[in-house]
């Protein structure tokens, strides 16, 4: 899914999060506007106003190593309101292969400089940021530098005021007419409170919806309403449109399946996952003497640690201890807080379909704290920390443990995708699992004062091999998208993450197929025996037996009792407690998440329900309401008002991992003279 040039300016009027400049205030107009008049005085700047078809000059990247070259530019045009208030130039590149290769994601940031005739010095432009998708020549987008510069945070506060107005005489304030009393000034409109949202941009409903889900999965619907917008965009102007050069994502020690599923989480947010790894054999002279520089690497890393997975651009200009780079966005997040290393660049690879940069980060040098569609900005110095995680993997089979730590990016997109993804990478590591096995996991994240998240499960299944780490990936995934994406409150600080996971050998899968009661009359206060039937893969079916302990004051009646697996128990739990599964605070969703995964899969869980219930105002329950005045409250339809019900829910354990479902009708009698009678 590819990223679109669609520039939106409204981030420019945002608060700097620089902390060397102050805040910049005023309209777009008024920000460009300064920029302008900053660049056309600057004798190290060219508007793009000035520029002609035919001028000539010079790009700056890093094609191999540290060294900074020079390539090509010839410049072909300029194109007026391209997006709103903003131009794009268009250029042709040329050395280095450039002809045949073409622009190259990884290049994005290159700046540019062509040859002022006013004074015959070089000035830079802007720098490369655009291509068509599938073009067949060395044709390319600059972003002109001055719409960079708007970038808030970068120019001192005096270029950025507005000129003064001249001083006026103040009007005299109209007198009232007679027989009328003076008016106030009127209030200033107040603004309707917007309805809870987040990061993914969905209503708490939908939200929570996903969030909550007692199914294992990737939760990519939490960011279904930017995909499919995404999507749309895509599928109707990706021929023929000027777009942003992706930022290639160089990741090591990663299988071919796992790739490809990475590149659809991470694709939306203008990534393109490749193959990689960390550089060796080079002299630590040469990383060391590394700098952010025009046309030097700019390096964003995402996971670092036992594996090196990182974002590569090139820097544009450094004004000061603020860098600009690439030229547009990597996701438009505005403020951002990633860490800014240098880089080093392995090749430059040369595709039919795409060229790109494959590099890797070198050091830490600071922090990316501002992310627009025009570009991205940075401060050197800073430190930003990085979420520690560990995943231990025992191969019981093979009687090896090895153990992967990793740093993650703390972010909301970015870190709950790749906490997820390095489960299956530390899994696959050692080697690809047995054909038939099965995976013990135990997964713990500390949110700091919030609490610790734990869960602790089984999974298998039949040829699946992929599959089979999923459930673990999948439980470290939901707590991070739901906390650091929720819609009640600040995120708490991730801590840690520590997954453990033990694989061994053998199909342990087994599906419900019958159930049958002992008897089918039960005194309050009996056991209630029965058992179900099982259907092993390459085994012969097994019975389960079961019992159930009635309550003593239990009415009589005929009670359906359901035995399942799992995912049965969980969704029973969220339909008879609704109030515990409509948090309305960070500190009620993290107990709701808590409380999706407190079920095991190799349990096998048996449920009654019973004839009592009651009324729920948020989380708190009313059970003893008169019926009249539970009715009143329902009827009155008072917000976070819920119905609940009750019932016993027991969970056995057993060897196998439980899938499917049976329920059977129980008799209950306090006197009877039909036989047996349990």
């Amino acid at each position: 899914m590819k990223r679109f040039c669609v520039y939106v300016l409204s981030g420019l009027v945002l608060a700097a999060v620089l902390p060397a400049r102050a805040e910049v205030k005023g309209s777009t107009d008024t920000v460009l506007a300064a920029a302008r008049r900053y660049v056309e005085k600057s004798d190290k700047y060219m508007h793009h106003s000035r520029l002609k078809p035919g001028m000539e000059g010079y790009g700056l990247t890093v094609f191999k190593g540290t060294k900074i070259e020079k390539f090509g530019v010839k410049i072909v045009s300029v194109i007026r309101n391209h997006g709103p208030k903003t131009d794009s130039i268009l250029v042709t590149v040329s050395g280095h292969g450039l002809e045949i290769s073409r622009v190259a994601h990884g290049m994005s940031g290159s700046p540019v400089y062509v040859k002022d005739p006013k004074d015959g010095k070089y000035k830079m432009i802007g720098a490369v940021a655009f291509g068509w998708p599938g073009d067949l020549t060395s044709l390319c987008g600059v972003q002109p530098i001055t719409q960079m510069l708007a970038l808030p945070g970068i120019l001192p506060p005096e270029k950025i005021k507005p000129k003064a107005k001249p001083k006026d005489k103040p009007e005299a304030e109209p007198k009232p007419k007679q027989g009328t009393k003076p008016q106030d000034k009127p209030e200033p409109k107040k603004e309707t409170p917007k309805s809870v949202g987040n990061q993914a941009g969905l209503s708490t409903d939908e939200f929570l919806k996903i969030i909550l889900d007692p199914k294992k999965g990737d939760f990519a619907g939490l960011y279904k309403a930017k995909s499919k917008k995404t999507e749309k965009t895509t599928k109707a102007t990706t021929d023929g449109q000027l777009v942003p050069l992706r930022t290639p994502m160089l990741v090591s020690g990663c299988s071919s399946r796992t790739l490809a599923w990475l590149g659809k989480k991470l694709g939306p947010a203008g990534l393109t996952p490749l193959a990689g790894g960390s550089f060796g054999g080079v002299a630590e002279k040469e990383l060391m003497a590394a700098k952010l520089e025009p046309g030097a690497s700019l390096v964003i890393p995402y996971v670092t640690g036992d594996v090196d997975w990182a974002g590569v651009g090139t820097v544009t200009e450094v004004i000061g201890d603020q860098v600009l780079g690439f030229g547009h966005a990597m996701d438009a997040a505005g403020n951002v807080k990633l860490p800014m290393f240098t880089g080093y660049i392995h090749t430059f690879v040369s595709l039919r379909t795409a060229s790109f940069k494959l590099g890797s980060a070198i050091r830490r040098v600071g922090v990316l704290n501002r992310d627009e569609d025009v570009a991205v900005g940075g401060l050197v110095g800073p430190k930003v920390r990085m979420i520690p995680m560990t995943v231990v993997v025992d191969q019981v089979e093979d009687k090896r443990k090895q153990v992967f730590k990793y740093n993650l990016v703390d972010h909301y997109y970015f870190t709950p995708i790749l906490g997820a993804v390095m489960v299956r990478v530390s899994a696959e590591a050692l080697r690809t699992p047995p054909r038939f096995h099965h995976v013990q996991y135990d997964v713990t994240v500390d949110f700091g004062k919030l609490g610790t998240y734990k869960t602790s499960n089984i999974s298998t299944g039949l040829n699946a091999s992929f599959w089979n780490t999923w459930d673990a990936a999948s439980d470290v995934h939901r707590p991070l998208a739901g906390l650091m994406n929720n819609s009640f409150g600040p995120p708490p600080k991730v801590k840690r993450i520590d997954v453990k996971i033990t694989i061994r050998k053998g199909e342990i899968g087994a599906k419900m197929i019958d159930c049958k009661l002992d008897a089918e009359i039960y005194k309050p206060g009996g056991t209630v025996t029965g058992h179900v039937l099982l259907e092993l893969f390459r085994k012969k079916r097994v019975k389960i037996p079961f019992k159930l302990r009635l309550p003593d004051d239990l009415p009589e009646g005929k009670y359906p009792l359901t035995v399942g697996d799992m995912y049965f128990a969980m969704f029973k739990a969220q339909e008879e407690r609704p109030q515990d599964y409509r948090p309305r605070t960070v500190k009620q969703l993290f107990a709701a998440l808590q409380k999706v995964v407190v079920g095991r899969a190799d349990n096998l869980y048996l449920h009654l329900p019973l004839p009592e219930g009651g009324v729920a105002m948020g989380q708190k329950e009313l059970p003893d309401l008169p019926p009249g005045k539970a009715q009143v409250l329902l009827e009155a339809r008072v917000p976070d008002t819920n119905i609940f019900r009750r019932s016993i829910m027991t969970g056995t354990k057993t060897p196998y991992v439980i899938s499917g479902r049976r329920t059977v009708h129980v008799t209950v009698k306090k006197h009877t003279n039909e036989m047996p009678v349990r």
